[in-house]
């Protein structure tokens, strides 16, 4: 049984995109014989055993640049998953997402939609695939001849929340905003209200990676895929290309995405083929006190992700303020079991009890129901 060892920056092990990353790696290696080995350090490689390459999973810049100088000392072709490989000038093998199309169908859209001045938000410097992003937004914009300046981008320096803010003061300037991703989305969301700017009234806003947030805020958060799931499944596919064509020095995939229009659009519809031809308000009390507001709705995703689908019926429950009895009857369940879930629940989202459960649901996912509708 061949050995692919998978070096993730430790960051990484905490979100849940490289998450899934990692679990479609699981799943891939399984199917084809192969012994994964996650480790966040390269001298857990045997130098005495013969390996062809080694994933990377990875998000900022040097951390990435070490890691695959480290690995080519030990003469392994490094597969990027989750770090943009044109970042790197296309120099390492990996799947990758097409940033610069997803910020282009964006842009469109919104165009599409009669939203013309447009912000970027919550790019974060040292991170690969949001300077990407940052890129293709000022390229996209530009050949649309529509008006963008440095300005334009509300770059996260390690608070979203104040870059929010920051967004929040000037918001009056714009129609639409694109997020770099869903959590920023939602918290822009949460913000906006809490502000009084109105969404999609007063801002179309897009996010980016259909967290499963997106669909339970109010408005739900229109957005785009971003399969990170599958970049781990491609992953192998590169592996086993490696390991039978030595002569192959790299190998590159590249996985489209699509937007999905939810309600922070206006469920303005979305038509890929027709593209346009020219071409701090937040409230404190309700994340703990040493975590972040962005950090808070991490917590939040990784909470639903989770969760069983009998748990998201419940969460709905508990947002309606229905009682225990109320609950078990509705979901035909004992009173027991509802008090047990309801234990492990808690401990999903950080809560201790039904009523901080209830606030929660209601301050930030509201909608949770839709998640196991249809």
């Amino acid at each position: 049984m061949r050995t692919l060892y998978v070096l993730v920056e430790p960051v990484c092990l905490k979100q849940a995109l490289y998450l899934s990353s990692i679990d479609g790696l699981w799943e891939a290696a399984k199917k084809n014989n192969i012994r994964l080995k996650i480790i966040s350090d390269e001298k857990a490689i045997p130098k005495e055993d013969a390996h062809v390459a080694c994933v990377i999973i990875s998000l900022s810049i040097r951390w990435t640049l070490c890691a695959a100088e480290a690995l080519k000392r030990l003469n392994l072709k490094p597969i990027l998953v989750g770090a943009t490989v044109e970042f790197f000038d296309n120099s390492f093998s990996g799947p990758t997402i097409d940033r610069y199309d997803l910020i282009s169908r964006q842009i469109d859209y919104l165009v599409s939609a009669g939203r013309k001045r447009i912000a970027f938000i919550g790019s974060e410097d040292n991170d690969i695939n949001d300077n990407i992003r940052k890129q293709a937004f000022i390229s996209a914009m530009k050949a649309l001849n529509l008006p963008v300046q440095d300005r334009d981008i509300f770059s996260d320096d390690g608070d979203s929340s104040s870059c929010i803010e920051r967004f929040l003061r000037f918001s009056g300037e714009y129609d639409g905003a694109i997020c770099v991703n869903d959590k920023v989305g939602v918290e822009l969301i949460v913000s906006a209200g809490l502000a009084g700017v109105k969404i999609p009234y007063d801002l179309f806003v897009l996010g980016s990676g259909d967290f499963q947030i997106s669909r339970a805020s109010k408005p739900s958060l229109s957005t785009s895929t971003l399969d990170y799931f599958k970049l781990g499944l491609l992953a192998i596919d590169i592996y086993n290309v490696l390991c039978k064509n030595a002569d192959i020095d790299r190998v590159q995939i590249t996985l489209p995405c699509e937007i999905l229009v939810r309600e922070s659009t206006a469920n303005f519809p979305y038509s890929p083929d027709n593209k346009n031809t020219k071409l701090s308000v937040i409230d404190e009390n309700k994340s703990d006190e040493d975590k972040s507001f962005g950090q808070y709705l991490l917590d939040i995703e990784m909470g639903l992700r989770n969760c069983e689908d009998i748990d998201i019926k419940m969460l709905s429950e508990v947002g309606k303020g229905s009682s225990i009895a109320a609950i078990a009857e509705a979901l035909f369940m004992s009173v027991g079991t509802v008090n047990y879930r309801l234990k492990k629940i808690y401990s999903y989202f950080g809560v201790e009890s039904k009523a901080q459960l209830e606030e929660l649901v209601n301050s930030y996912i509201p909608q949770v129901g839709k998640l196991v509708e249809g």
